[in-house]
């Protein structure tokens, strides 16, 4: 199963069962539009929470795809 870890102003989120082109494809066109985006990830581990991160032009974010079946 692939996930994508996002690095978000200090902090690291997961998204689960997703691809890091879908999710830079999202990103990448909201702010092609001039949008901004809530990007919706799980924050914490065991019991998460659902959290909504606004990306805009100048949010420095990092993506990194995970695949747990290597």
């Amino acid at each position: 199963m692939k996930r994508v870890d996002v690095h978000y102003g200090g902090f690291a989120y997961t998204i689960p069962n997703i691809t890091l082109d879908v999710v830079q494809a999202q990103i990448m066109s909201a702010l092609r539009d001039g949008e901004t985006l809530w990007l919706t990830v799980n924050y914490g581990s065991g019991s998460v929470l659902a959290t909504d991160l606004l990306i805009t032009s100048g949010t420095p974010v990092a993506l990194a795809e995970i695949d747990d079946a290597e």
